[in-house]
């Protein structure tokens, strides 16, 4: 203001400063409403599938099966190599399973941390929003506390996805050898 400069005039940023001010006081309820919305989002595709994770990769998989297929000795066709083959199969599905359950826990546990540290950032970045320099950091501080809001619901929708279509062609393969 004092060297003349147009972005900084006072009439310019008083207005913008005095709403910001508001803004700040309730910048970790906006935050907060703004994840419990994605959390809701989440919970949906979460509660879809609780039932069907609840221990029943196993049954989900067919691995349960598996074993009273090779104890089952009215059936001819199952030598030895087969059985094994079935079992290092089944290892390998196991393992992948479990790899990509960790990688989405950890990704849902960073998830949570970085959440929680754009929440004690907040005040500062809808401050930033009311300079004119500032502006790029309140639109980058938004751009990535969305996409870590959205990162919980795709997971969950792909999860459930997943678990669906295991079950559907589960149902399928009980048809087909029913």
């Amino acid at each position: 203001t004092i060297f003349g400069v147009q972005e900084y005039s006072y009439k310019k940023l008083l207005p913008k400063l005095l709403i910001i001010a508001v803004l700040i006081n309730f910048s970790r309820v906006i935050a907060g409403l703004a994840i419990d919305f994605g959390q809701v989002v989440m919970l949906t595709f979460v509660n879809g599938f609780k039932e069907a994770a609840g221990g029943n990769f196993f049954n989900g998989l067919g691995i349960n099966q598996l074993s009273t297929i090779i104890a089952d000795e009215s059936v001819p066709s199952i030598d030895q190599w087969d059985a094994v083959g079935g079992l290092v199969l089944a290892a390998v599905i196991v393992s992948v399973a479990t790899i990509a359950v960790l990688v989405m826990l950890a990704a849902l546990i960073y998830r949570m941390v970085m959440l929680w540290v754009y929440i004690v950032l907040s005040p500062i970045a809808f401050l930033m929003g009311t300079f004119p320099q500032g502006q790029k950091y309140y639109s980058q501080w938004w751009e990535q506390f969305t996409s870590l809001i959205i990162v919980g619901p795709v997971l969950a929708f792909f999860i459930w996805l997943s678990l669906l279509s295991m079950q559907g062609s589960k149902n399928n393969l009980d048809t087909l050898t029913g």
